[in-house]
């Protein structure tokens, strides 16, 4: 069952269905078609469903939903975890770089004393 592709048979015009609404109507709660495709000026404008089926992707929809977003939040922390590491990094090497220079200095003060 594949809710974005349709067949023919699913497809429907609007005044179809004003006619024919029952039918319609029936078909899909009995299974005899997944979906109504309804048509306007030729162009797929609205999709009939069953609303238990409605439900069941509802249901599934939320669960990814929530899945994805604690995902996000555990791939935020990782991130912010990350930039305080390569913070420190610069850090260490900016206070390794003023110690370097220190040392440099303390040698051309001797050299020149």
């Amino acid at each position: 069952m594949n809710y974005l592709q349709y067949t023919s048979k699913e497809m429907i015009s609007a005044t179809e269905l004003v006619r024919k609404s029952k039918k319609v109507f029936n078909s899909v709660q009995k299974g005899e078609i997944d979906k109504a495709v309804i048509l306007r000026d030729g162009k797929p404008s609205f999709i009939l469903i069953d609303f238990n089926k409605y439900e069941e992707i509802m249901s599934e929809y939320m669960l990814l939903k929530e899945k994805n977003k604690s995902k996000k939040t555990n791939v935020k922390n990782e991130d912010e975890l990350e930039e305080k590491k390569v913070q420190k990094a610069l850090k260490d090497i900016e206070e390794l770089s003023d110690e370097d220079n220190k040392k440099d200095k303390k040698e051309l003060n001797d050299f020149w004393e």
